[in-house]
């Protein structure tokens, strides 16, 4: 038995051994290459019953018991691959699989490359790697309850993959997939540590720099914790936390970095987001409910949600059928719409609070509540300080109440709907108080207040059942200053029909009705008729300025949708803007609106029109617009102007005008069309105009103007231009300008070339040239545009001698095709001046001149560039002769000889004679680099008067003697001067006259009737003062800040100022300084002698003296006595002496008597009756012998004031005086004329009784003047005859 038993063990050891040396020949073999390629080849055939495609594995390694590698495992299918991998490799324990465990130690994939493709049809290649399996029996195995996977260490490296897609959302490539996590799995609890993550994606671009979290799930728990999201521009922490046991608790919170969310275009493309908020977010749970927060912010906008809900969880768990209650309380911290959707429009900036109570997620079960105050918010840039809002949906119903306040004034809106989701009815009420569009607008001439009330109702939403009733009601309210005192309206809307039951509006001058319907399906008809009285109220609506004009308007509109017909009727009468205006202007126009096609006719007409000082009768238009084109009319008629055409208009992509009719009249010129039509064809490229010539009638010498054509901007030029035989005198009658012209224009130009490179050919022709008598028998040139160079060449020839040739040649860059010009300052410029005898006589524009002679000759040649120009040559004139009478104005033997260089101007001699002396005159300018940048470098000019008559006219003369020069260099400019005036004689009115002060004579307010007028105001005589002094504080010399210099002017005496009241002689010394900035004026003017008439009185001016002290502002001191003596009526002589004192600008006058100080109106009674203020009496104002003797004296005075410039142009007088002694029955008339200047005849005449002991009736007087101290006069009257020797010495 023991035998048996030791065989049966001996076997069994021998079974046992043979086995453990087997697994153990196993074991050897396998880590043998062979055995091992031979398994790759199993495992690689297996794969392929299951597979489609080729599966390759290049070699394996590994024990087989702890790790294992695969390398180059390759899969292609349909000889593409699908999936290649370099490598992999996993590291584990097989021993706790006896204990239902695996643990992988570590595994890796590296370098995994995925083709992945899509197919048009929309199928990947992946779905047809997998072969169809054949059904098989059902595994009714149990797994293990207790099986679990435990991995130490995941490894993804350097990972690819390639991407063929129809979305172009999906990525074509994603590279540098690389994955780090560790992890456990088992029926009850599953982690996952993912450590790191993070790939690239290419077009579109995206950059996963880092994911990570650690997650765990249980059977009752489920938490995130430490999770982190990193891409190229944004970030996200978060962790979260869920217990479904009975706490169910909940736990969640997430923080983001400010949000690009360009870094997601390509997943969001039409969403823009320009602001970069960070949100934060927290929710858990309490024992009330669920509580969370969230907070979107940026910068210093914010907006914070707190949210509350009692039965979320349930809710989410389905056991609480109540339905979800929440609370969302809200608010707003500057959010500017425009800043977060990137809309500029929706420039809005919202702050405040709202609250939300909600129970119910349905609309047609819920409940919500929704409560908001927002203040000092702005939208469109207009600020609303307050909204308040309080709304409730219940059930479906809508009902609640809008109020807004701010500058703008305020808005109500209380909207009521119900059955808002399936028939809604409504009702609205909007209510506006002192609303002002100006703020709301953003234009302050649209200020406003207007005060409306507006209540809808009405049923349903859809346009095709919509039912409203509107009724308007405004009171009081006014829009951009118009005063509208109110309007009424009723409007309905239903079945796609508006009716306007009622519409009417008052205001101060505005009448205005409206009534009809507008159907959007059927006929409609609607009417409009509007009164105004002044334009002026509706000025913030029409942009012109100064309307005004009364009128009305009536217009209707009636038919169907697809054919409407419009009516129109306007008429305004004493209309216009500015300085245009119109007596009457009436419009009427119809009209025709279908989908194929749209006509349109107006007539307008248009009664005293003026534009400025341009007037016309009338205006009549008409226009007749179809589709494709326009029929114009129009006649204008008018004093100077009549004008008339026709035209016809074809649009299109060419649009075609033809002119069947023009004519045209301006005061003494025709013009009309000679052949018809002239067409004007326009497109993008080319202007074509042909057949264009208006002429003055009919017969060879005819003027006309003639235009025809091609021009055009980007191709070939052919244009031409012409006007022939226009008539000098008539054309300058036209424009009213009066000159001794003649002659007849010829002009000529042609447009050639392309509009990149154009060439211009033309001339100008004066023929039959006349000038203020003169005669040339060549006056004209031509001109051409070449190759980016302009041509000149003019020559004016008089009939006698002489020739002046003008030359040039300039750049000019031409450029239709950009309609640029250009110049090129340093591109080379040519020409020249020639001048050959040329006579001055053919230059005497001057009417007044009675001599000009001399012959002027040079020849000036110019190089360079136009910066920098190179003159070089002379001008020269000899023996000249200058005479004009008028002007006082006589220049003998004038000689200049002008020398030009490249840079510097030399005046060689200037010369000019007159009868007591002579001018001369020598220099020159230094410029440093050419005359044309007008830099002196250095010059000096230098002036001698030796006994030069500037003037030597007989009531206008002057000597001048002394030097004066005038030196520059570096931009500096100084002038010296010491100059003389030995004699003077001034007659103040004709200088005036010849300035155009005294152009037409005016008769004033006779002078008592203004001086007693003034007696009333006892102020008056230094008001009048005040009128006659007028000083200009400072000089504005801004643009001579380089000038500065000294001038010493001396006036010795024998200086004679005079008008009709005033004869004074003067002399003094002044000295004129000037500084950088200012003007100084040092010395003194003193008065000789002289007498002043006032009121038929003379005034001996005894002293006076004007002072001038320097200083910025001009203000002189006055220092001026005059005497007025008289007897009183006691005939005792008495001295009346008024002294003017102080400044110019703040004069003192004061006066006294026999040296006594008396008041101002005392002075003017003594002045007019010869007594004082207290002692007139009625019976004295009445006498005639005491002020109506004044009275007469002084209207003698300004009578022959009057006279002499009402008569003594036409008499052709120089002097013409009434004289009396108080009255008219003894008066005398003396009339006198300069014969020349130094020779003068008078004639008088007395008329009434006259004593014939004593006095004459006539007497003839004459003066000459030998020298200037002495006269010789002889006189010849009824009485007697004789003559005087005069001899005037003067005291200093």
């Amino acid at each position: 038995m023991k035998s048996i038993v030791r065989k049966i063990l001996l076997v069994m050891a021998w079974l046992l051994a043979g086995i453990i040396i087997l697994l153990l020949l196993s074991g050897l073999l396998i880590q043998t290459q062979p055995v091992k390629n031979k398994l790759a080849r199993v495992v690689v055939k297996q794969a392929e019953k299951v597979v489609n495609g080729e599966l390759t594995i290049g070699k394996i390694s590994g024990n087989f018991f702890s790790n294992l590698s695969l390398e180059d495992v390759l899969w292609t299918y349909r000889e593409d691959t699908f999936i290649y991998i370099n490598s992999v490799a996993a590291s584990y324990s097989l021993w706790p699989l006896t204990r239902g465990e695996l643990q992988l130690s570590k595994a890796s994939i590296n370098a995994p490359y995925v083709n992945f493709q899509q197919h048009q049809d929309s199928t990947w290649n992946f779905n047809s790697l997998v072969n169809e399996q054949t059904e098989s029996s059902t595994d009714t195995t149990s797994a293990s309850g207790n099986f679990r996977l435990l991995l130490s260490n995941f490894q993804i490296n350097a990972g690819r993959m390639q991407i063929q897609a129809l979305d172009s959302l999906i990525p074509n490539e994603v590279r540098n997939i690389n994955l780090e996590a560790d992890g456990a799995y088992s029926s009850k609890e599953q982690t996952l540590n993912l450590k790191r993550f993070g790939l690239q994606t290419h077009s579109p671009d995206f950059d996963l720099r880092e994911l990570s979290f650690a997650a765990r799930r249980t059977e009752e728990n489920i938490s995130l914790n430490d999770f982190h999201l990193k891409t190229a521009q944004n970030g996200l922490d978060a962790t979260a936390k869920y217990s479904g046991d009975e706490t169910k608790e909940i736990f969640a919170e997430m923080q983001t970095n400010p949000i690009t969310i360009n870094e997601f275009e390509f997943l969001l493309p039409n969403f823009t987001l320009p602001a970069q908020p960070e949100i934060s977010f927290k929710a858990n749970s309490t024992q009330k409910g669920v509580e969370a927060t969230l907070s979107v912010r940026d910068k210093n906008q914010q907006l914070n949600l707190d949210l509350f809900s009692e039965n979320l969880l349930q809710f989410i768990n389905g056991s609480d059928k109540t339905g979800l209650k929440y609370n969302v309380s809200g608010n707003i911290e500057n959010i500017n719409l425009a800043h977060w959707i990137g809309n500029p429009e929706l420039d809005h900036t919202i702050n405040g609070n709202f609250k939300i109570d909600g129970n119910g997620t349905d609309p047609k079960t819920a409940d919500i509540k929704v409560d908001g105050d927002f203040r000092d918010c702005v939208f469109a840039q207009k600020p609303v300080k307050r909204i308040n809002l309080k709304l409730r949906m219940n059930h479906g119903d809508l009902s609640g109440r809008i109020n807004a306040k701010g500058n703008f004034g305020s808005l109500t809106v209380l909207p009521e709907i119900k059955d808002l989701l399936e028939r809604p009815t409504s009702k609205m009420q909007l209510v506006t108080k002192n609303l002002n569009l100006a703020p709301l607008l953003g234009n302050d001439s649209l200020q406003s207040d207007i005060n409306l009330k507006a209540d809808l109702s009405g049923e349903g939403f859809d346009p095709e059942i919509l039912q409203v009733r509107a009724n308007l009601k405004l009171s009081k309210s006014s829009l951009a200053g118009y005063q509208l005192d109110s309007m009424m309206g009723q409007v309905n809307y239903s079945q796609q029909n508006i009716v306007i039951d009622s519409l009417w509006a008052n205001a101060e001058s505005l009448h205005l009705t409206a009534s009809g319907n507008y159907n959007l399906a059927g006929s409609s008809a609607i009417e409009l008729v509007a009164e105004f009285e002044n334009l002026e109220d509706f000025s913030a609506f029409i942009p012109l300025d100064s309307v005004y004009g009364k009128g009305n308007v009536n217009a209707q509109l009636s038919g169907r949708q697809d054919s409407l017909s419009l009516a129109a009727n306007v008429e305004l009468q004493k209309a216009g803007f500015t300085d245009i205006s119109a007596g009457k202007l009436v419009v009427n126009a119809t009209g025709q609106l279908t989908p194929g096609d749209t006509t349109f006719s107006a007539v307008a007409q248009l009664e005293s029109f003026k534009a400025g000082s341009f007037e016309l009768d009338s205006i009549r238009a008409a226009a007749n617009y179809f589709i494709d084109s326009l029929q114009l009319e129009m006649q204008a008629n008018g004093n100077e102007l009549q004008t008339q055409l026709k035209s016809e208009i074809a649009l299109g992509n060419v649009i075609k005008i033809a002119l069947s009719e023009w004519d045209l009249d301006f005061k003494n010129q025709h013009l009309h069309l000679a052949e018809t039509p002239a067409v004007l064809e326009l497109d993008s490229l080319e202007y074509r105009l042909s057949n264009l010539k208006m002429v003055s009638d009919n017969t060879d010498s005819a003027q006309y103007i003639k235009a025809g054509g091609v021009f055009s901007q980007h191709g070939d030029e052919d244009f031409e231009f012409e006007v022939a035989n226009v008539d000098i005198p008539g054309l300058l009658e036209s424009f009213g300008v009066n000159a001794e012209i003649s002659g007849r224009i010829n002009a000529e130009a042609r447009l050639n070339g392309t509009a990149s490179l154009p060439e211009l050919n033309g001339s100008l022709e004066i023929d039959e040239a006349l000038v203020y008598g003169y005669k040339f028998t060549d006056f004209g040139g031509t001109f051409n545009l070449k190759d980016d160079r302009l041509n000149f060449d003019g020559q004016v020839v008089p009939l006698d001698t002489g020739m002046l040739e003008i030359k040039a040649n300039i750049p000019l860059e031409a450029r239709f095709d950009s309609m640029s010009f250009l110049v090129d300052s340093n591109a080379a410029v040519s020409g020249g001046v020639t001048v050959q005898r040329f006579p001055l006589s053919a230059m005497q524009f001057l009417d007044e001149a009675e001599k000009v002679e001399g012959f002027l000759d040079g020849q000036l040649n110019l190089g360079g560039t136009l910066k920098s120009p190179e003159p070089d040559g002379n001008l020269s004139l000899k023996n000249a002769e200058i005479l004009i009478p008028k002007y006082g104005i006589e220049y003998k033997n004038i000689i200049l000889d002008l020398q030009f260089s490249e840079n510097a101007a030399q005046l060689d001699s200037f010369f000019i004679k007159t009868d007591d002396g002579n001018l001369k005159a020598t220099g020159a300018v230094d410029f440093g680099s050419a005359i044309y940048n007008g830099k002196i470098k250095q010059s000096e000019i230098n002036i001698h008067f030796n006994s030069f008559n500037p003037v030597d006219h007989r009531q206008f003369n002057m000597e001048m003697s002394g030097d004066a020069s005038l030196k520059a260099e570096g931009g500096k400019m100084v002038f010296d001067g010491d100059l003389e005036i030995p004699e003077a004689n001034i007659y103040l009115p004709a200088i005036m006259n010849l300035t155009g002060q005294f152009t037409k004579p005016e008769l004033p307010e006779p002078v008592l009737m203004r001086e007693i007028q003034k007696l009333k105001d006892t102020t008056i005589v230094s008001v009048a003062v005040n009128d006659t002094i007028s000083v200009n504080d400072t000089l504005s010399i801004g643009s001579l800040s380089n000038l500065t210099g000294r001038l010493s002017v001396k006036i010795p005496q024998n200086t004679w100022i005079r008008n009709k009241e005033l004869y004074v002689e003067v002399s003094g010394d002044l000295e004129v300084i000037k500084n950088p900035e200012f003007f100084e004026l040092f010395g003194s003017i003193n008065v000789v002698r002289g007498q002043y008439q006032l009121l038929g009185k003379t005034f001996k001016i005894d002293e006076g003296s004007i002072t001038f002290q320097g200083g910025e502002e001009l203000v002189p001191r006055l220092n001026i006595q005059a005497v007025y003596a008289f007897r009183n009526p006691e005939k005792v002589k008495q001295e009346l002496t008024a002294r003017v004192s102080g400044t110019a600008g703040e004069p003192e006058i004061s006066f006294t008597l026999d040296g006594s100080q008396i008041s101002e109106g005392d002075a003017l009674s003594y002045i007019l009756f010869g007594t004082a203020m207290n002692e007139l009496s009625i019976a004295q104002q009445e006498n005639v012998s005491g002020a109506g003797q004044i009275a007469g004296s002084a209207a003698m005075s300004l009578l022959s004031s009057q006279l002499t410039e009402l008569l003594g142009e036409k008499l052709d007088v120089d002097y013409i005086e009434l004289k009396g002694e108080g009255d008219f029955e003894n008066a005398t008339v003396v009339v006198g004329k300069y014969i020349t200047n130094d020779l003068f005849v008078s004639y008088e005449q007395r008329f009434g009784e006259t004593d014939e002991k004593d006095l004459s009736k006539y007497e003839v007087k004459l003066e000459y003047e030998l020298f200037r101290f002495l006269f010789l006069q002889l006189n010849n009257s009824s009485s007697e005859s004789g003559f005087d020797v005069i001899i005037k010495l003067n005291s200093n």
